[in-house]
């Protein structure tokens, strides 16, 4: 009987996980998603009625900044700056204590179905606002039960993802000579098994990520502010990173340099990803600079086409079925191109700086004033299917779709969770 009990029970909670795993959709544990692409697998996160609106099912403050959100286990995670007071003890002092505030770095991890804070983790750097509101740029990454983050200044923490405890941190900038380039350290970490890669000295630099440790390095020269991009080559997984003069692919477990392509811009701010698919490299940049397309087939790279007018400057474009969506620093428009030409298929205006993932065909962008766009992925033209003020402020994170809803926030901290409800429309009467 008891035997009969384990079984029955094991059944069922063999059914309560599947049935759990298909209402859940898909996390985003770490940026531009769990394939480092833009693209979320997650269907049917929008039905078929031909006109949505988002709807904002909770606000939250999340302090200055620009790092964009993740969703893994059931939490959501992102990061901000703001002023705290801390109290400090002084023996000069009537009581023995005075009260300091100073800005402060905060690694959020909230409730992503409510928008309640479970943890803070804060340690003191500085706003750094340059032409900008400032704050941190980089965007945790979820991998094993672990936290990966970077700061502007180089600091790189891995905390607990259940209780935000510090397991070990490093700074770079002090400890390997890595220097920062002109708005700060800015890309993601990336996990390759035992390794954490940061976008930070020559062609990037690798920490153990049991203990933080260094694994390998490439020289301290400055950096751009990609994060690394990953990518298979004969069976071994390699990254490719912007440098400040240069892009470079670098093999993941042991930082050796496969190659190197000179991408010289104007401020040396090389800020998009590049976009690996296969042996193409789509690399861009603002800036009135321009884009191209090359190929890496070989340890020679090629340059297959220069298009000046396709200028990516803050957020990766994402790749698909052979078109790039993304936003065109060139009329600060919304831009489909085609990917092995270069040519534009369309651009729609009024979407500024903005940012943009795509999942299930459909394009999810932000634009830089907070306008949240849903559009057909299509080379055909923009093909609307909902649009609505969630935000306002400078926009420049890329929202998340995850789980079935869409987390967005601005540059002064706001963090909203939303939701797209369909479009009542007026019944057509006929006689």
């Amino acid at each position: 009987m008891r035997a009969g009990n384990s079984i029955m029970i094991a059944v069922l909670c063999s059914l309560t996980g599947l049935m759990t795993v298909s209402a859940v959709g898909e996390d985003w544990p770490n940026w531009r998603g769990p394939q480092h692409n833009g693209i979320s697998s997650e269907p049917n996160w929008i039905g078929d009625e031909p006109a949505y609106e988002p709807v904002i099912l909770w606000e939250q403050e999340v302090g200055t900044g620009f790092s964009s959100v993740v969703v893994a286990d059931g939490r959501l995670y992102t990061m901000g700056n703001s002023e705290r007071t801390t109290e400090v003890h002084d023996d000069s002092g009537r009581t023995g204590v005075s009260h300091v505030t100073e800005p402060m770095d905060e690694v959020f991890c909230l409730d992503p179905n409510t928008g309640e804070i479970l943890w803070i983790h804060a340690y003191p750097s500085p706003l750094t606002p340059q032409s900008y509101e400032g704050g941190p740029s980089a965007t945790p990454t979820i991998a094993d039960c672990n936290v990966y983050t970077l700061s502007k200044q180089g600091i790189a923490y891995c905390l607990d993802a259940n209780d935000g405890a510090v397991l070990w941190q490093s700074n770079l900038a002090a400890e390997y000579g890595v220097r920062a380039p002109t708005w700060g350290f800015a890309g993601s970490a990336y996990v390759d098994a035992n390794l954490v890669i940061y976008n930070a000295g020559t062609h990037g630099i690798a920490l153990h990520a049991a203990d933080g440790t260094l694994a390998w390095e490439t020289g301290t020269r400055r950096c751009g502010y990609s994060t690394p991009v990953p990518f298979d080559r004969e069976g071994q997984r390699c990254v490719v990173l912007m440098g400040e003069r240069t892009f470079a692919a670098v093999h993941a477990q042991t930082g050796e340099v496969l190659w190197e392509q000179p991408w010289v811009t104007r401020y040396n701010a090389n800020i998009p990803d590049p976009i690996v698919d296969s042996n193409l490299v789509f690399v861009s940049t603002g800036y009135d600079e321009g884009a191209a397309l090359f190929d890496i087939a070989s340890d020679r790279v090629t340059e297959l086409w220069f298009e000046k007018t396709v200028q990516t400057w803050l957020s990766t474009s994402v790749l698909w079925q052979g078109y790039l969506y993304g936003a065109n620093d060139y009329g600060e428009t919304l831009t489909c191109v085609e990917r092995d030409t270069g040519w534009i298929m369309w651009a729609q205006e009024g979407f500024g700086n903005g940012s943009v993932m795509l999942a299930d065909g459909k394009l999810i962008a932000l634009s830089e004033t907070g306008e949240l766009w849903i559009a057909e992925a299509s080379p055909a033209g923009y093909q609307e299917r909902g649009k609505g003020r969630i935000l306002t402020g400078r926009c420049w994170a890329v929202p998340v779709l995850a789980n079935g809803k869409i987390y967005a926030r601005n540059a002064a901290g706001r963090l909203v969770c939303v939701e797209l409800t369909p479009v009542e429309t007026e019944p057509v009467l006929t006689r």
